[in-house]
C-alpha cells in the first residue's frame, strides 16, 4: 500500500476534536466522549494502571518522522501570510493528532508531548480548550510528578468551559472529573481524588434524561474500570 494512501486512510480515522478512539460527539467543536486514549483515544489514557506500550514499528504503517515530513511538506505549499495551520486547520489538527496517536502507541512520548502541545499554540480560536483539555490529559496520564501538577492546573479551565458549553454532567465533563482524581491520587492526595471520583459518579446518574443519555452506560462501565485501576 502506498504511504499516501496508508496516510490517507489513517487520517480519515481520526476525529479532528479528539485524540484517538471516539464516539460520536454530540456537540460540534468539543471534545469527543470516547476515552481519552492517549492519546488519546477507550484505548486507557484515563486508566491510571495502563501500561506504557511497547514500541514496535512494524506493527505500524506510519510513523511520527513520516507524518512529520508531510506536515512540512503542506507548509511548504503555503507562503507567509498564509500558513497550513490557517489555511487548512481541520487537516493540519488531525496530522498532529495522528503524530500524538502513533507517538505514545511507539512509547515516543517526548513527540507525543510535543505534537500536543503544538496543537495548544497554534489553535485556530485561542478560546477553545479542547487541545487543552486534549494535553492536560496527555501530561497526567504520561507525565511525571512536574507534568502531571501543570495537567492538573489546566483541569480547571477546561471544566469551567465545558460546564458553560454543556452543563455539569456531560461525557467530556466526567471525563476532566476522571483527569483531576487521577492527578490528586498520584500526588497523594486521596481525599480530594476521592471527592472528584464521586463527583463523576453523581454526574454520571444525571445523565439520564438528557441529550447525553445514550453515553450513560458506557460512561459508568469506564469509570468504574479507571477506578479500579487507580486503586489497585
Amino acid at each position: 500500500m502506498s504511504f499516501t494512501l496508508t496516510l490517507h486512510l489513517w487520517l480519515t480515522k481520526l476525529s479532528p476534536h479528539c485524540n484517538f478512539a471516539t464516539r460520536p460527539a454530540p456537540p460540534t467543536h468539543l471534545p469527543s466522549p470516547g476515552k481519552l486514549a492517549f492519546p488519546t483515544p477507550h484505548s486507557g489514557t484515563r486508566s491510571p494502571s495502563a501500561k506504557r506500550p511497547q514500541a514496535n514499528q512494524r506493527k505500524w504503517p506510519l510513523s511520527s518522522t513520516s507524518l512529520q515530513e508531510k506536515i512540512k511538506h503542506e507548509e511548504a505549499r503555503y507562503t507567509l501570510p498564509d500558513n497550513f495551520h490557517n489555511a487548512d486547520h481541520t487537516l493540519y489538527r488531525r496530522f498532529w493528532l495522528a503524530v500524538a496517536s502513533v507517538s505514545v502507541a511507539l512509547g515516543q512520548t517526548d513527540k507525543a508531548e510535543a505534537a500536543y502541545r503544538t496543537l495548544v499554540t497554534n489553535r485556530e480560536d485561542k478560546n477553545d480548550l479542547v487541545p487543552v483539555f486534549n494535553l492536560s490529559g496527555f501530561l497526567i496520564h504520561y507525565g511525571t510528578t512536574s507534568k502531571v501538577q501543570e495537567g492538573l492546573g489546566l483541569t480547571g479551565p477546561c471544566l469551567e468551559w465545558l460546564d458553560k458549553k454543556l452543563g455539569r454532567a456531560s461525557p467530556q465533563g466526567i471525563e476532566v472529573m476522571g483527569n483531576i482524581a487521577e492527578a490528586e491520587w498520584k500526588m497523594g492526595r486521596r481525599e480530594e481524588a476521592e471527592g472528584m471520583i464521586k463527583e463523576a459518579h453523581e454526574c454520571i446518574d444525571e445523565l439520564k434524561g438528557t441529550k447525553f443519555a445514550v453515553y450513560e452506560d458506557d460512561e459508568r462501565e469506564f469509570t468504574q474500570e479507571w477506578e479500579k485501576g487507580l486503586r489497585e
